[in-house]
């Protein structure tokens, strides 16, 4: 039996594609291989684990003895046909011309954040509409590298756009192991690990709040939902303007848990392939998630 056949079987998808590049360390090395060549694509394996998590390893060749790699883990809630085929999962590596490209659509201002060109790849997952895949609530993701040295605080963020859009900072959490980056959302994307490099914690909390209320705000909400996630929200808020960041974290996560509770009815829960349906649960989910992880960064909690 070929080996593609037989991993099939089993559940398991690798996508290969040429590497049309080669890529060499040390750093300056890399950053003129990148330059020269134009991106790389990536072997990409998912595999489905349980019927509600995709497992997807990438990894680059460099030379004969390094690569670039990568873990990312997306796990569902009541998904319906989730296949690896079906996801549509790729990567690249960037090159220096992809790098600005991507940097340009970071949020702003401008030159906060950058791709750290010790990992300079792109995720997309762009699920195929005729799969008519499905889930409830939100999709909750993470991507572990080695590439990447982990201190605390760490600079580093996971941030999501819409397949040619401005990124969104998501980041929930940022662990060790080297850096494990997670965090959540309602629908699908292309994902990059950014590196903050100009600090403003206040500013970034601040956004957040604002993006919350603005999404609460939206017309596919009841009424009900939008008054009383409203005044959950200025609840957490009074509490992180007075300076209670523990107090104001754990409003956001019960916040999370009333979403969900007036989530089919009153706020919309659903995510399918066909794009046809908005996952308004998911979405604020993860900009909740994303203001709870800035909280604790002003607050410096682990």
């Amino acid at each position: 039996m070929h080996p593609e056949a037989s991993a099939s079987r089993l559940g398991i998808t690798t996508y290969e594609a040429p590497i049309v590049t080669q890529l060499f360390r040390p750093l300056s090395a890399l950053f003129l291989a990148l330059l020269i060549a134009g991106p790389a694509s990536a072997q990409v394996t998912v595999v489905i684990v349980g019927g509600d998590k995709a497992d997807i390893t990438i990894d680059i060749p460099i030379d004969d003895d390094e690569s670039i790699s990568a873990d990312m883990e997306v796990e569902f809630e009541n998904p319906v046909n989730l296949t690896a085929e079906c996801l549509n999962v790729s990567a690249v590596v960037l090159d220096a011309a992809a790098i600005n490209a991507i940097n340009a659509r970071l949020p702003t201002p401008l030159g906060r954040f950058d791709i750290d060109p010790l990992f300079p790849l792109l995720i997309t997952i762009e699920p195929l509409p005729a799969c008519n895949l499905q889930f409830d609530n939100q999709i909750e993701f993470e991507i572990h590298t080695e590439e990447l040295s982990y201190n605390f605080p760490s600079p580093y963020r996971l941030m999501k756009a819409p397949v040619t859009g401005t990124f969104r900072d998501v980041t929930a959490n940022v662990l060790s192991g080297s850096i494990r980056a997670n965090g959540s959302g309602g629908t699908f994307s292309e994902f990059v690990i950014a590196r903050n490099v100009v600090v403003d914690l206040n500013g970034d909390a601040l956004a957040g709040f604002a993006d919350l209320e603005s999404r609460i705000n939206g017309a596919d909400l009841s009424l009900l939902a939008r008054n009383v996630l409203t005044e959950d929200l200025a609840s957490a808020r009074a509490a992180y303007e007075r300076g209670f960041f523990t107090d104001s974290i754990s409003r956001l996560q019960a916040m999370v848990l009333t979403t969900r509770s007036l989530g089919g009815g009153a706020i919309p829960n659903r995510w399918r392939s066909e794009r046809d349906l908005v996952n308004a649960v998911g979405e604020i989910k993860g900009l909740t998630d994303a203001l709870a992880y800035r909280i604790a960064r002003v607050a410096n909690l682990p």
